[in-house]
């Protein structure tokens, strides 16, 4: 097969709107409703963790059936509370009432609250059971709810902390109402149980976090390049597009393409193709400021997002980059070259799609003119 008809099949794949040829799948998913989708995506997600799923609402939610039960259980039995009652409803309701702030409030809650909601629980809890003469009648099982609050939502530290309070004012009541003999025994077991339970919510809450921030990376990343991929490239696309209409910045992009990729697979094999991403890859990297994103979007295509600059830096930088990328793949003996379409944003175009559109055409007026130059 000759490198026209090479170079035919890559054009398939390249097309644009503007003349009637059919759109390039990459580069369409990063203009238009993707975009939105993701972004509604991303907000919907981050509206239930913050609202539905927050900290505040989740302990408030525990304290409430925790006052609850034992509201139904000191209601139902007289011997529950060894004839005092009260000491027992006016606890609990004082623990629904807090539960249900902390419902209402939501995200809006104080963050010393949650801090010392597990300790003021656990303080209610203690003063129940002294008031009732009832450290040992299985009441004690609340404080394991106070210690998986504690461990999951607060930090190590505060928790452990939360943890030693419950420990120490239980260790008050039973040993004060049993005596040392009786009460001692008892409270040991209880700290130990809740210390270790703290310290295992603490740490496979930590895990957790930890894979599902390695799976949200991993979702964002090409795997052979190690650059964003389009999913990534799409949130970051939204949040500068949304800063240049918020400060009127400039944001230009560049869509990248290199030249006889097809020619290279088939004479040379997939290896070293990947091996000529990868090392486009670093070069766009190294060339690069610290501010500017770049992605994989397609096969052998590329986006890169340059926030703060002009559609005339950008030109002169794409030119720049594109020529030491032809040095250096002249220098490894590869028949590589890009091709750049550069392009800038506008006023109103919130999800970047006018933009893309834009750097897509100059792509392919880039192509189409001989390859291995910079259209704007």
């Amino acid at each position: 097969m000759t490198e026209p008809a090479l170079e035919a099949e890559t054009d398939e794949q390249l097309s644009v709107g503007w003349a009637g040829r059919v759109k390039n799948p990459a580069r369409t998913a990063l203009r238009g409703q993707p975009l939105s989708g993701d972004k509604q995506a991303v907000n919907r997600r981050a509206f239930v963790m913050r609202t539905v799923m927050s900290p505040a609402r989740v302990g408030g939610l525990l304290v409430c059936a925790a006052a609850a039960m034992t509201l139904a259980v000191g209601l139902s039995s007289a011997s529950y509370s060894n004839g005092r009652p009260a000491a027992t409803i006016v606890p609990s309701l004082v623990a629904l009432v807090l539960g249900l702030l902390c419902v209402a409030g939501g995200s809006a809650t104080p963050q010393w609250v949650l801090a010392v909601m597990p300790s003021v629980s656990g303080t209610l809890i203690c003063i129940s059971m002294w008031i009732t003469n009832t450290p040992l009648d299985g009441s004690e099982l609340l404080f394991v709810w106070c210690v998986f609050f504690a461990g999951y939502f607060l930090p190590f530290w505060p928790a452990l902390a939360n943890t030693a309070f419950i420990a120490v004012a239980y260790a008050v009541v039973v040993i004060g109402r049993r005596g040392a003999e009786a009460g001692a025994p008892p409270a040991i077991y209880l700290a130990t149980t809740l210390v270790v339970a703290c310290g295992l919510v603490s740490v496979l809450r930590r895990r957790a976090a930890d894979s599902l921030q390695e799976a949200r990376t991993e979702a964002r990343t090409d795997p052979l390049t190690g650059l964003l991929n389009r999913r990534g490239l799409n949130e970051v696309f939204l949040r500068e597009c949304e800063r240049a209409e918020r400060e009127r910045r400039p944001l230009s992009v560049w869509m990248v393409d290199l030249d006889h990729f097809k020619g290279l697979n088939d004479a040379m094999g997939h290896a070293a193709g990947d091996r000529a991403l990868q090392r486009l890859g670093d070069i766009l990297r190294g060339q690069l400021r610290g501010i500017d994103v770049v992605a994989r979007v397609g096969g052998e295509e590329f986006c890169v997002l340059l926030p703060n600059c002009t559609t005339a830096d950008a030109f002169l930088r794409a030119e720049a980059v594109r020529e030491a990328l032809a040095e250096e793949f002249a220098e490894r003996g590869l028949p590589l070259t890009v091709s750049i379409g550069v392009a800038s944003w506008r006023h109103g175009d919130l999800d970047g799609s006018f933009m893309v559109d834009a750097a897509d055409e100059a792509l392919y007026a880039a192509k189409a003119g001989g390859r291995n130059q910079t259209q704007v």
